[in-house]
Formats: structure tokens, sequence, C-alpha cells
């Protein structure tokens, strides 16, 4: 039977046949040098990204995997991987110390008109999550109120939401000229916004009026076939963040999650 062996030439891959004696059965080897070849031929005409790509899959998730979704373990490297998707203008799943996220660039105006679209979100402002309370001032205004808060809770599971310093794409606002932030908890999650940018999206990762995703599994069961990326971190916890508006010197609860209302934020 005829048998393929890889011989460099130059910059490229040349395919050569060489008879070769077998004990195997026959039409088991033929299918096995015709999976070999196919890939081979794939090889020779991707490119040298993304072969990386496929080679960083490989590294991470094992052989086994790259044949499957768009899901990599949440690690140093996949996160660099991720960072270039947003860059790109694609769209990513990420845990947090909440729920699991979808992420883009919040200053794409077309990576944030997309994640409306895959979410089936109409005019629900979006938050974002932010690197550094630093980073966080300056997207919005932060009173000293607001300022108190951030400092005691962040890195965290409070969101605030306070008036709008940057211009944001429209659907990220909704012309409410405010804006809601929170710098999250977990190493690799402030690493993953720092290679963004500074700032990420910070919506859960659901299709809209459904729940909330914990695990990479239910966010690909929602969302896998519309996202670039989906990085996986293991089960994250089933509550959101708390949501909060400073009016005045008055502290006021838009969605109770994580934080508790009564005992920690009236303390603040």
């Amino acid at each position: 039977m005829v048998w393929p062996t890889v011989r460099s030439r130059g910059r490229g891959l040349h395919l050569e046949p060489v008879v070769v004696r077998v004990l195997f059965p026959s039409v088991f080897v033929e299918v096995l040098v015709q999976v070999f070849v196919e890939f081979l031929i794939l090889l020779r005409q991707l490119t040298p990204s993304a072969l990386s790509i496929i080679l960083l899959n490989v590294s991470v998730n094992g052989l086994s995997q790259i044949l499957g979704a768009n899901v990599l373990r949440f690690t140093a490297d996949s996160l660099r991987l991720a960072a270039n998707v947003v860059s790109g203008g694609g769209l990513i799943v990420f845990p947090t110390d909440t729920v699991y996220g979808l992420g883009c660039d919040p200053m794409n105006g077309s990576a944030v008109q997309k994640l409306f679209e895959v979410k089936g979100r109409a005019s629900k402002p979006i938050p974002l999550l932010c690197e550094s309370l630093q980073k966080a001032s300056e997207l919005v205004e932060l009173s000293p109120i607001a300022r108190g808060l951030a400092k005691k809770f962040w890195p965290g599971a409070l969101t605030v939401v306070a008036p709008l310093k940057l211009p944001v794409p429209f659907p990220l606002h909704q012309g409410s000229g405010t804006l809601g932030v929170r710098v999250p908890g977990g190493r690799l999650c402030l690493e993953l916004i720092r290679e963004c940018g500074g700032w990420l999206t910070g919506t859960s990762a659901n299709l809209s009026g459904r729940h909330s995703s914990t695990t990479a599994r239910q966010a690909s069961d929602q969302l896998g076939g519309s996202v670039d990326l989906i990085l996986d971190g293991g089960p994250t916890g089933a509550t959101e963040s708390t949501v909060v508006q400073v009016v005045g010197d008055k502290i006021v609860v838009l969605r109770q999650g994580q934080v508790g209302v009564t005992d920690e934020l009236r303390g603040t």
C-alpha cells in the first residue's frame, strides 16, 4: 500500500508516496492514512497564527479535544489568546468571582452590538469589569461615598453605577449617562482584564431571560455557537454581584446579590 512521508522543501511541507508493508488489516490502515494525509494538507493551508492557536489548544486541553468546541481551560496561556480574540473584535466567555461573563472590547461599537445580538438583549445597559479602581475612575465619576464602597468591597461582587466620564458605545448605557463598574476578584480574571486593556464587558454569559451560567458547559449550551472562545475555570458561585447607585448621600440598591445590603452596605 502507499504510505505518505513528509519531507521539507523550503518553508512548506511536501508529501511523497512510499510503498511499505504493513501487518494490520488493510481497511483500518487505509483509514488512518487518509486521516493523516488530510491533517497534513490542513497544516499546509494554515497561517502561522492559526497553527499556533491549534497547538495551544493541544497543549492546554489535550489532543482529544482539538476537534471539539471552542473551549480552553482558563490558564495564563489561554487568557492571552482570549485577549487577542477581544482585541480583534470577538466575543469570549470567561469565569468571574460571581458567574460566567460574556466579554468583548467595550470601546468597539461593532463588538458591543454583536454582544447584544448574541445575548438577545434589547435595551438594558451592560456593566463593565475593570482592572483596578483607577481604571474604573477613568470611566465614571465616583463620588466620595461611591469611592468608599469601591475601596471596601473591591475586588469583589459589588457593581457601582455612576455618571460616565468617557464616551462609550450607546448600548452600554442606553442613554442613561451612567455606567455600572466593578473590579472582580480572582487573579486570572484580573489578568485577563488587564490583557484586554483594563476594561471588559461584564454581562452574564446567558441568553436574555435565562439563568446565568455557573459552568462553562452551561454557557456553551446557551452561547457556544455564537462566541469565539470559552474559558473553562470550573464552577463559579451561583449569585451575581449586588448593584448599587449612590444618589446624594444615599445608597440605592438596584439588584441584590452577593454583598448583603443591610449589614454591609449601610455600615459603610
